[in-house]
């Protein structure tokens, strides 16, 4: 069983405070960059704790297979399966917050699953340097996850999407250049991998 805890220092009063959140989380947590709101997984459920009412999770989303804060820090890109076949298509889904708390569901791009696909869901989305592209992993089931992912990249107006090549489950393995829009990656399957860029 895994669990998520939290723990604070207070520098003025020396005080310090730990508590557990929830069990079976995934090992994606993550905070948000610019305030102190922490947002994971419990299972395929997508959680958010604000640290202004601690002991409060609020309950974002189910199915989630991954996510990833956007760039600008106002929600979350998840992945998730239309249904419970493994050919069934995988769902690209913003959610938008309002007030910390109130989020907005906005669909942004379904990958059409064909029959020798067997893709489960993703990695976690990498934005380029100028946001305007997103790097992902397409992730097959658990029996070829060790062998063959393929790097896939989307637009951040979801309207063009391009499947790469075929790479191990490294998340990072696949990084963008940090000052123009190239990304990087070790290319290869069954246990061989090559340097691409």
């Amino acid at each position: 069983m895994k669990k998520i805890s939290f723990f604070s220092y207070n520098n003025l009063t020396y005080s310090t405070t730990f508590g557990y959140f929830s069990s079976n989380v995934t090992p994606n947590f993550q905070w948000a960059p610019n305030q102190n709101l922490l947002v994971f997984q419990n299972d395929e459920v997508l959680k958010m704790i604000d640290t202004n009412s601690i002991m409060q999770q609020h309950r974002i989303a189910t199915r989630i297979i991954d996510f990833s804060w956007l760039p600008d820090v106002k929600g979350f890109l998840t992945s998730s399966k239309a249904g419970r076949s493994v050919n069934s298509d995988i769902l690209l889904t913003k959610f938008i917050l309002k007030n910390n708390h109130y989020l907005n569901k906005q669909p942004f791009y379904t990958i059409k699953v064909i029959e020798n696909d067997y893709f489960y869901g993703t990695s976690q989305f990498k934005w380029s340097n100028d946001q305007k592209w997103i790097a992902f992993q397409l992730v097959p089931t658990a029996s070829l996850s060790a062998d063959s992912n393929t790097l896939a990249v989307i637009s951040d107006d979801g309207r063009s999407f391009y499947k790469i090549d075929e790479m191990l489950n490294y998340e990072n393995w696949f990084k963008w250049a940090p000052s123009f829009n190239s990304v990087a990656f070790i290319q290869g399957t069954s246990r061989f991998s090559f340097k691409k860029t």
